[in-house]
């Protein structure tokens, strides 16, 4: 195999694998076998410390001013000739070594604290999109989240390199990407204040309402509807003795269908309150929820997460469509809905007790993938 080169050091190969990474071909080594483990020098090779031509550079920079410090401290800006080199978020995988990505923080969770049997604990994310409309959440637990959360700013364009790449739990990611990035206290967050990124609009993948009735209960989807109705705020007990609060709007597309969806917790605030007042006033918004859950309560529902964003009236084309059949048929047309209501008088309230309490029970399980 190396008949060529007798005298060097010899290794047989027994299993190698091409990898393509975004920035160089690799061949990662598995295996080898080593055939020979000494053999005589070729010729009489030299030991250069340092090649001339860097000596030649040396010199003649000597003259110049000295370059300016590379600034990577948090918080702080960065020219941009300063900044390694970055990946598209697209091109992220766990086997992207020395990998940094460039972004916009969107949509920044709360802190929030939980208790395991592994002890107490705390956690936030955000999801991180890049110039290229590359989206990927981004989850800090423990030390971490003492490190970043206040660090953080939603709106704000950030470098990150160094955390560690997973594939994401899709029943509880709205994104499209497969991966997600979990940071540790040693990752690299920096921060550029004074720069912004022009992002593409924010991309969805609508179902219709028809489709919600064969989707798969805990599945995440994208749903765009016209409001039809809108609920009070209920008052609703967890298990662990706290409360939040939900909110029902019945909503109807052309596909000839109507349904519920649920508003959970700080959705209910300040979007529920505008969508209630708009029905108030004879209006009939187009609302748009991007990475709702597929719940089986009365029939099917779609209720936000603490990961949803909710938009009313959002300027794309599936609402100018939607906007303009409600106002041409859709007002007038019957849509059979997905979702039931509870029985309201004694009769029935005694006749569907056991439906009752087997509803209660998967409202719990419904709030429990919600927490």
């Amino acid at each position: 195999m190396f008949s060529f080169l007798p005298h060097l050091v010899k290794s047989l190969f027994t299993f190698f694998l091409t990898c393509f990474f975004p920035l160089r071909r690799s061949i990662l080594l598995h295996e080898f076998d080593v055939i020979e483990s000494s053999a005589p020098l070729i010729g009489n090779p030299i030991t250069i410390s340092r090649p001339p031509s860097l000596e030649t550079t040396s010199s003649s920079s000597s003259m110049q001013e000295p370059p300016q410090k590379k600034q990577c401290t948090l918080l702080q800006s960065a020219s941009p000739s300063t900044v390694e080199t970055t990946i598209p978020i697209n091109a992220l995988t766990p086997y992207t070594s020395n990998w940094s990505i460039k972004g916009h923080v969107h949509d920044k969770s709360n802190l929030r604290h939980f208790t395991n049997q592994k002890g107490p604990g705390k956690v936030f994310g955000f999801d991180f999109i890049d110039k290229d409309g590359g989206e990927i959440h981004i989850t800090c637990f423990n030390d971490s989240a003492d490190v970043f959360y206040d660090q953080v700013l939603p709106g704000h364009v950030y470098l990150i390199s160094k955390g560690t790449i997973k594939p994401t739990n899709k029943m509880y990611s709205h994104l499209t990407n497969e991966w997600e990035i979990f940071l540790q206290p040693t990752s690299i967050v920096q921060h550029f204040p004074l720069e912004t990124i022009v992002l593409p609009q924010m991309h969805f993948n609508f179902k219709t309402i028809k489709d919600i009735k064969s989707s798969p209960v805990n599945s995440i989807v994208d749903i765009i509807g016209v409001v039809t109705n809108t609920s009070p705020v209920a008052p609703i007990h967890r298990k662990d003795g706290s409360e939040t609060i939900k909110k029902s709007i019945h909503i109807k597309d052309n596909s000839g269908f109507s349904m519920d969806v649920t508003l959970w917790g700080e959705h209910c605030h300040v979007t529920g309150q505008e969508l209630s007042t708009l029905r108030s006033e004879n209006a009939h918004p187009v609302l748009a929820i991007k990475g709702g859950r597929v719940a089986e309560f009365n029939g099917k529902t779609v209720g936000t997460t603490s990961k949803s964003i909710v938009i009313i009236n959002p300027d794309i084309p599936e609402k100018h469509k939607l906007t303009q059949w409600f106002e041409k048929d859709g007002f007038h047309t019957s849509s059979p809905s997905l979702t039931t209501r509870y029985p309201t008088s004694p009769n029935q309230i005694k006749k569907n007790e056991p439906f009752l309490k087997l509803k209660t029970f998967i409202l719990l399980k419904e709030l429990n993938g919600f927490l």
